[in-house]
């Protein structure tokens, strides 16, 4: 059975957590034209009584293609528009699938929360890294020497360097790499960062640091 919360994208930075009127439909019994019948109703609602921002943050228009081909209209919402449809359907078991769907989504929610908080300090580590070498690197080519020192990173968390990862898992060139990578990898390259620039600080090159932690 389809997971009935799910991230909108696996890029980090937009990320959010959103059910669908299909799922709802199909978890509760209902036709989904019910279902989207009484979501267009509350969006009328919410232009009615000058609530469109509810709207616009927690319905977004979507289709499926169903098994003929032919695409059809849904909507995606976030935990606050399916509480607002959800809270009208009535009965013990509704009830039951209604405090699921919600632990679900906090769940999830939590999980996004933590990554973004890994994400951040992974961003403070490597602005580290990047100023330690600074400091410490008096020839030429900084740059390619920040490379090295990445690429060394990544694969050793990941198997390949960042560019071999962005094209094997068809992630745009311009796009950061670590706003795709799970909680424990962001984990494991930030402590890896760290510890290498540790060992830049008191004065060990390359080829020793490599050798040191390979």
């Amino acid at each position: 059975m389809e997971d009935i919360v799910y991230y909108s994208s696996q890029d980090l930075a937009t990320q959010k957590v959103f059910t669908n009127s299909r799922l709802i439909a199909e978890r509760f019994g209902k036709y989904h034209k019910n279902v989207i019948r009484s979501i267009e109703k509350q969006i009328s609602d919410n232009i009615e009584n000058e609530m469109e921002y509810f709207t616009q943050l927690n319905f977004e228009p979507s289709e499926y293609v169903d098994e003929s081909g032919k695409a059809n209209k849904m909507y995606e919402l976030t935990e606050d528009g399916f509480l607002s449809i959800a809270l009208s359907f009535t009965g013990k078991e509704a009830q039951a699938i209604r405090i699921r769907l919600i632990e679900e989504f906090r769940k999830m929610e939590r999980e996004l929360l933590s990554r973004k908080i890994t994400r951040q300090k992974g961003i403070e580590a490597r602005k580290s890294l990047t100023d330690v070498v600074k400091m410490n690197y008096t020839g030429e080519h900084l740059g390619f020497k920040i490379k090295a020192y990445t690429d060394f990173i990544y694969e050793k968390i990941l198997g390949m360097t960042a560019k071999k990862y962005k094209e094997k898992y068809d992630i745009g060139k311009d796009e950061n790499l670590r706003n795709y990578l799970t909680e424990e990898e962001l984990k494991k390259i930030d402590k890896l960062e760290n510890s290498v620039g540790v060992l830049v600080d008191i004065g060990k090159d390359y080829k020793e640091i490599k050798t040191f932690l390979s």
